[in-house]
């Protein structure tokens, strides 16, 4: 009996460890962006990403603009003048403490690249989708 309760925990112990793999960081490229349907209508349209070092061009809508780009750990970034103020007046560095709106990328798969924009610790997020590289 005592046998069989270790050898169910030991399997229990095994698949409750397992997770997906983390992501590498997202390699340089262009990317099309594709928001989740629930935030089509109010999201950005016409959203392209293009990562090189630590720059990052957007183009958004019929706008394009090139942002320095800060990795905070493998899986997410700011984009500096994006998802941060290039320069943070008093009250927007007040209202940013404790929040930092960031790209987290959630898996990965078939090149394709899962993402949540929003605060790292927290569950709400800005909008969500896909970084699908773009040839």
């Amino acid at each position: 009996m005592m046998l069989r309760i270790f050898f169910l925990s030991g399997i229990l112990l095994g698949f409750s460890s397992y997770t997906e793999p983390k992501v590498a960081m997202l390699p340089d490229g262009t990317y099309n962006v594709q928001l989740d349907a629930a935030y089509v209508e109010t999201g950005p349209s016409h959203f392209r990403l293009h990562l090189k070092g630590k720059m990052v061009t957007m183009e958004l809508a019929d706008q394009t603009h090139t942002y320095p780009l800060e990795w905070i750990d493998t899986d997410s970034f700011v984009i500096i003048g994006y998802t941060q103020p290039a320069e943070p007046t008093a009250l927007e560095r007040e209202m940013l403490k404790g929040y930092t709106p960031s790209f987290n990328v959630t898996t990965a798969k078939n090149g394709t690249f899962r993402f949540v924009l929003g605060d790292q610790d927290q569950a709400d997020c800005i909008y969500s989708g896909s970084l699908i590289p773009f040839p």
